[in-house]
């Protein structure tokens, strides 16, 4: 279905005259995180994939074929996107030290990517990841809780008050430096709003509004379904020409 969908739905969009067209891939595409006591490995545009399954290879298939489709009529970007799976509160926000992507994030992405000057550009990472530099993405494999009471002061203690159990480390960190950089993404559901941080981005009216993350992004019961019908919702407020 990745390879196939794409495929038709690329020269769908050549036939009927659309300028762009963004397709959802994977940060999986990468593979593994590092082993224990290593450094955790840091997934950017350059970094190497290493697929280990179909999904993996089918992904990287459909990247390929929207970058041939390519055309001065027709721009095509890829978004790797870090993973959306909701087995819990706690895993769903810690994943993000990681490769946890938000729902309102993504949608973000989207919208930055169809209204945006892709600069050439065909493929972004993007995450709900703190903007961490290098050094400290690697640095979480081995000392984690000691970068996010550096970068994050008052996290480790807020997330323990909450029950929540700290992984004690990270074997593989997305960074998004370079969609922050060249389309303005700036995720709002990163961490750091968990902490309480005043300098994480900040909350338009409408988002404060629709905000039901002070604890989670979905409570117990919660439709995946509705949240992104939401979040679409929020981002073509955001971008109302779209």
């Amino acid at each position: 279905m990745n390879v196939d969908a794409t495929a038709r739905a690329l020269v769908a969009s050549a036939d009927v005259g659309i300028a762009r067209f963004v397709l959802a891939s994977s940060t999986s595409v990468y593979g593994s995180g590092s082993a224990e006591g290593m450094a955790a490995r840091v997934l950017d545009e350059s970094t190497p994939v290493a697929p280990e399954n179909i999904y993996d290879v089918s992904k990287l298939a459909a990247e390929r074929l929207a970058q041939n489709a390519r055309t001065d009529q027709l721009a095509t970007v890829a978004l790797r996107f870090g993973r959306f799976f909701f087995p819990s509160q706690s895993d769903y926000h810690l994943r993000k030290l990681s490769t946890g992507l938000d729902v309102f994030d993504a949608c973000q992405a989207v919208m930055a990517s169809l209204t945006q000057s892709l600069n050439h550009r065909s493929l972004y990472c993007v995450a709900s990841d703190l903007p961490l530099d290098r050094a400290s993405r690697e640095r979480m494999g081995t000392d984690l809780e000691g970068v996010l009471e550096s970068e994050v002061p008052g996290f480790v203690a807020r997330i323990r008050k909450r029950g929540w159990s700290l992984p004690p480390r990270v074997g593989k960190s997305v960074d998004s430096s370079l969609i922050r950089r060249d389309l303005g993404f700036r995720p709002v559901r990163t961490l750091a709003r968990l902490s309480g941080d005043p300098a994480a981005a900040p909350m338009t009216s409408a988002q404060s509004a629709e905000d039901s993350l002070s604890v989670s992004l979905l409570g117990p019961g919660g439709s995946s379904q509705e949240t992104l019908a939401d979040a679409i919702g929020w981002s073509r407020k955001r971008s109302p020409t779209c």
